[in-house]
């Protein structure tokens, strides 16, 4: 609930059309809910029918919550895996931005939430936006993107990210993290290269050697007041340095928004 406010406040002014998507798993199916459905109607039927009512009632607070913007609502819901569904959904509905929300991870939970964060990574070619619980829309004036050794960017990629907030004013610190000085591997002018595909807004480039990435980050997005970390991965190095990494560790604790963008 908390990434639906951070969505609905977010998008504000804009015309949208918001599916919302629950997926029901196999397990999660339990003996009451068996002995109460209709011996005519089959589980699935059941099941897809207590989703579809709960969205719908959900759908309908949302528009008397927000009752002067130009947003549509569709339910949608599904009993299959998890990232199936999401792919399924986004092939038939044509969808430009996942959100999700998330309860953090500590401890044991931290598979837990890995396990979902990596599957949309690994699995979904989407756009995603990820919204930690508690934390709550106010303003997009300050963004952070960073920028490891694995990955290279350039306005292609960085598009997403444009379409997304290039009508709003807002300053932008780029980290660019290398284990090496000098840098061997990088674009030689891609500090002008980037003050030019953010022409108009305030950006700084900031190049650190020998940092640890959550270091690095937790700093900046304190000091700073971040609004945004704006994050482009490469998937087979993203996902083999993730776990037990200064990465999964920047994840895990991140209390502002993350949009993941696929290089």
């Amino acid at each position: 609930m908390n990434a639906i406010e951070y969505a609905m406040n977010f998008f504000q002014g804009e015309t949208c059309m918001f599916y919302l998507l629950s997926i029901y798993k196999t397990g999660e199916y339990t003996s009451g809910k068996l002995w109460s459905a209709s011996q005519e109607a089959s589980i699935y039927d059941t099941l897809i029918q207590e989703s579809k009512e709960k969205l719908q009632h959900l759908i309908e607070e949302l528009k008397t919550s927000f009752p002067s913007e130009r947003y549509s609502f569709k339910a949608v819901t599904g009993y299959d895996s998890f990232t199936h569904a999401i792919n399924r959904v986004i092939r038939n509905k044509d969808i430009d931005l996942i959100v999700m929300g998330t309860a953090g991870a500590k401890g044991a939970l931290e598979s837990i939430f890995g396990q979902h964060t990596l599957r949309v990574i690994r699995e979904v070619n989407s756009l995603l936006l990820v919204i930690p619980k508690g934390c709550k829309y106010n303003g997009m004036n300050r963004l952070l993107l960073t920028l490891d050794e694995t990955v290279q960017v350039d306005l292609e990629s960085l598009l997403p990210l444009l379409r997304l907030i290039d009508h709003r004013k807002f300053s932008l610190d780029v980290m660019r993290m290398t284990r090496e000085k000098p840098p061997t591997k990088l674009p030689p002018n891609e500090e002008k290269e980037l003050e030019e595909i953010f022409s108009g807004h305030k950006t700084r480039y900031h190049k650190l050697v020998n940092i640890q990435l959550y270091d690095a980050v937790k700093t900046i997005v304190q000091v700073k007041e971040i609004h945004m970390h704006v994050l482009p991965v490469k998937k087979e190095d993203f996902l083999d340095r993730l776990f037990g990494s200064s990465l999964s560790k920047t994840i895990y604790s991140s209390r502002i928004p993350m949009f993941i963008i696929h290089e």
